[in-house]
């Protein structure tokens, strides 16, 4: 791991992918092909973790579970904030979820447009 993106490497390892985006980011930009070789890996990584997530957010959605699914998308765009995230991340998020209010025990639409 070239000592420029050592920062990022860290905080990835420790699980804070939003802090190692800018340098992930740069590192991909640049013209040097050991750091642009090192940044591609540590971007792989992250996008395998996301999608992951992904497929957990799909099969809460399948299975009827909106109010878990719409948490799990929303965890993923804080959690990986800076990075290229796929479309249906935002979609999904942007979509009125039903959810049960245990408060109140009744169905509560939550319109979650500019949410984020």
């Amino acid at each position: 791991m070239p000592p420029a993106l050592l920062p990022a490497w860290t905080a990835i390892e420790m699980g804070d992918f939003a802090s190692a985006a800018p340098l992930v980011k740069k590192g991909l930009a640049t013209n040097k092909p050991e750091i642009k070789e090192a940044a591609t890996k540590l971007n792989d990584a992250v996008q395998g973790i996301v999608k992951q997530e992904i497929d957990q957010a799909k099969t809460a959605l399948a299975g009827g579970q909106k109010w878990q699914a719409f948490k799990t998308y929303q965890g993923i765009s804080q959690r990986f904030a800076g990075y290229t995230l796929p479309d249906e991340v935002g979609a999904q998020r942007a979509q009125r979820v039903g959810r049960l209010d245990p408060a109140f025990g009744r169905n509560e639409e939550v319109s979650l447009r500019g949410v984020g």
